[in-house]
């Protein structure tokens, strides 16, 4: 993990990667807050 912006730009590729994840993570949040 080098700092400088290619450590975020590989950190913004991880988030888009697992887009469909924090979606899931989200639902699941979301649920909890419901009940």
């Amino acid at each position: 993990q080098d700092p400088g912006p290619p450590a975020t730009l590989s950190c913004l590729g991880t988030l888009r990667g697992r887009a469909a994840e924090c979606r899931v993570l989200l639902g699941a949040c979301g649920l909890l807050l419901v009940l």
